[in-house]
């Protein structure tokens, strides 16, 4: 039901939800892996390890709060995340007037640049490929739905530098 992602990291990210899945909108736009969208979706539904009423103002920067290191906002619900608590170095975590201890197994995630969560593969899910002009070869999909090619390779090769493609990550 998710619609919107924002975080606040020294940068700021937004995605958005599109029917081909999650695109990262700001400050470029790119296909994400969904897998790293999935990932940051999964924090909020972690359990804390303990809850506390949050702390007057003055009292947040020995929380980290003060100037969090990350902002998590989810259709408008606002994570704020600060310093990792020294003793079982969980991290501290405000949600509206409460604070949370979590166990951090997320902060790289929140850490990532926007290019950390662009999406590697060349060709998309859900697109096919028609042909493939390279320097010295040229491959196209035949009516049967064989690939030729020229020079003519055999079909054997053709599958798999096919293959190769559609699954290629840069």
């Amino acid at each position: 039901a998710v619609n919107q992602i924002t975080l606040e990291n020294g940068e700021h990210l937004l995605f958005e939800r599109k029917d081909s899945g999650w695109e990262l909108v700001e400050p470029f736009h790119a296909r994400v892996n969904q897998v790293r969208i999935e990932q940051l979706l999964a924090i909020p539904m972690l359990s804390p390890a303990a809850e506390y009423p949050l702390p007057e103002a003055n009292e947040l920067a020995g929380y980290g709060l003060g100037k969090p290191f990350a902002t998590l906002g989810i259709d408008g619900q606002k994570l704020e995340f600060g310093d990792v608590a020294p003793l079982n170095r969980r991290r501290y975590v405000r949600m509206n007037d409460r604070v949370y201890l979590l166990d951090d197994g997320f902060s790289h995630q929140l850490s990532s640049k926007s290019t950390d969560f662009v999406d590697k593969k060349l060709v998309p899910d859900q697109a096919v490929i028609q042909g493939l002009l390279i320097p010295g070869l040229r491959v196209s999909k035949g009516a049967e739905g064989g690939w030729n090619s020229l020079p003519a390779l055999g079909q054997d090769q053709l599958q798999d530098l096919m293959m190769q493609w559609t699954t290629a990550r840069a």
